[in-house]
């Protein structure tokens, strides 16, 4: 299990009193992967491309077929599995540098791909 290390910045910035997450880091067998967060603790990711079910680098499963056991048993052991929406309706659309409209679950994806990756965007001083 990945050991988890916040820290935050020396500056206040919502009060005297508070500080803001600058970055989190993981650490795991050895290996260290820092992921910078800006003010508003938020983070670069790294799409892979842009994203949907037509045009993404994620495999889509439907929940009814995992509700059905259609699905070999060993399929998903060991996986990160994310759960969406494709109801427009449910506006989990998303303007994002690859695409005016991504699949909020995507954003998602693409960080924890970038995690596993060991491939974390940070944006130059």
């Amino acid at each position: 299990m990945p050991q988890l290390v916040s820290r935050f910045s020396s500056e206040p910035f919502w009060s005297a009193t508070q500080q803001h997450l600058e970055i989190v880091m993981l650490r795991q067998d050895g290996v260290e992967l820092a992921i910078p967060a800006d003010e508003r603790m938020a983070t670069l990711k790294p799409f892979r491309n842009d994203g949907g079910l037509l045009g993404g680098s994620f495999r889509h499963i439907s929940a009814g077929d995992v509700l059905a056991h259609r699905l070999p048993a060993q399929s998903l052991r060991r996986k990160i599995a994310l759960l969406e929406t494709i109801t427009p309706t449910l506006l989990d659309l998303l303007a994002t540098p690859v695409s005016a409209t991504f699949p909020g679950v995507g954003t998602h994806a693409n960080l924890i791909a970038g995690l596993t990756d060991i491939l974390v965007l940070v944006k130059p001083d």
